[in-house]
């Protein structure tokens, strides 16, 4: 619970969106705003294609996460 409520209060541009909490009597549910693909599902495919990744969009993307940790 503790990080549900972290992740309302965010706000930046390189974070995904927490939209609502939807609690049933077992289950917890999250959702978030919607990405056509996140940064895993794309490291993946190009492993899957044996694609390396470019350095460029390498940097672009670890800059991106030292600013979202920066906070």
């Amino acid at each position: 619970m503790r990080e549900i409520s972290i992740l309302r209060e965010l706000e930046h541009p390189n974070i995904v969106k927490l939209i609502d909490v939807i609690m049933d009597e077992k289950k917890l549910y999250l959702v978030f705003e919607f990405l056509f693909m996140d940064l895993k599902k794309y490291i993946d495919e190009q492993k899957y294609q044996k694609n390396r990744i470019d350095v460029e969009l390498s940097r672009s993307y670890m800059y991106q996460m030292l600013q979202v940790i920066s906070l």
